[in-house]
């Protein structure tokens, strides 16, 4: 079983990677990488309680555009851990989960979240897939 904070570490890894990539490279990055607490925070630990207020501050300096992709870890029943991945420039969200334990509820919040965040940063909405 796989706490919080080794999750937050790894992906604290994933992002320290992609950094010194884009750094050696002179690229900007093309990876953001959220900490367990984003989706948490997200729904409030309730599907029915998505509040993108709540997680504002965490996105308020970013443009989603510039990335590839975007993650966000998924604690689904405190034992079992997803991935949410948003692909801003082609507007898709997929998730991935080794046991394919993933309700539909998710997926729909992320991309809930991913149209708030461009209607909240000024780019036109347009179909999500």
């Amino acid at each position: 079983m796989l706490q919080d904070e080794a999750i937050n570490s790894y992906v604290h890894l994933l992002s320290q990677r992609e950094q010194t990539w884009a750094a050696a490279e002179k690229q900007p990055t093309r990876l953001h990488f959220f900490n367990t607490f984003m989706f948490s925070t997200m729904i409030r630990n309730d599907k029915l309680a998505y509040s993108y207020e709540a997680v504002y501050r965490w996105s308020r300096h970013l443009n989603f555009k510039s990335y590839d992709a975007v993650f966000l870890p998924v604690n689904l029943g405190k034992i079992h851990w997803a991935l949410g991945v948003a692909y801003p420039q082609r507007r898709h969200v997929d998730t991935y989960d080794s046991l394919g334990l993933v309700p539909t509820w998710i997926p729909a919040c992320l991309l809930r979240w991913g149209r708030d965040d461009s209607t909240v940063h000024g780019h036109k909405r347009g179909k999500c897939t």
